[in-house]
């Protein structure tokens, strides 16, 4: 084969070998190179405003997404203080991931607890947001009788099998209201008695 400039006269034929070695280093020093976009988070279910309570189960929403990967192709973790919660949780189709985290007294830090949510994409390209919750302590409630009561020497107080017993008493709890607490009334003989129990807002049980 003739190379391009061998019937060509002597200038011209050496433009065009300039041209074709311009255009060999050209394609030798161009390079194609991908850029893989960072993944996105967001904590949907809770803000900065909310607070969470000792030992009762919560559940977190968060959603992801990403410019180059579908959401079945990104993975997300849930933690909370330093406890990993939810590990290598695969979003749904719309980039939704659900994680039901337990606060425990180890999650907390001067009254706060922070949630954490990390999405990763196949290549390992990552995102983490955070949100700092009031954490409230979980402290029992308390209950006490007032009716029937210690007669005046501290003995417990005699009946009559036949005659009716007016039962009452007191509830709170520091963070719920007594008109949602479970509340029953229960002797040694009889197990749980079968009555109907009025809260008042005082936390006043008959």
């Amino acid at each position: 084969m003739q190379r391009p400039s061998a019937n060509l006269p002597g200038p011209l034929a050496h433009l065009v070998a300039s041209l074709c070695l311009l255009a060999t280093m050209g394609c030798q020093e161009h390079k194609i190179s991908a850029f893989n976009s960072t993944p996105e988070a967001q904590i949907t279910s809770h803000t900065s405003d909310d607070a969470i309570i000792e030992g009762v189960p919560v559940t977190f929403r968060g959603m992801v997404t990403d410019d180059d990967d579908r959401s079945d192709r990104l993975t997300t973790h849930w933690m909370i203080g330093v406890t990993e919660a939810c590990t290598d949780v695969a979003p749904s189709a719309d980039g939704s991931t659900f994680c039901e985290l337990t606060l425990g007294p180890e999650d907390e830090t001067d009254g706060q607890t922070r949630v954490s949510l990390t999405v990763l994409d196949p290549q390992n390209a990552s995102a983490t947001v955070h949100l700092n919750l009031a954490a409230i302590a979980n402290i029992p409630p308390t209950v006490s009788i007032i009716s029937p009561a210690p007669d005046a020497s501290g003995d417990p107080p005699r009946f009559y099998a036949d005659q009716a017993i007016d039962l009452i008493g007191t509830v709170s709890d520091a963070e719920d209201s007594g008109s949602t607490l479970g509340i029953v009334w229960e002797s040694t003989i009889d197990g749980v008695l079968p009555l109907e129990i009025d809260v008042e807002s005082d936390g006043a049980v008959r």
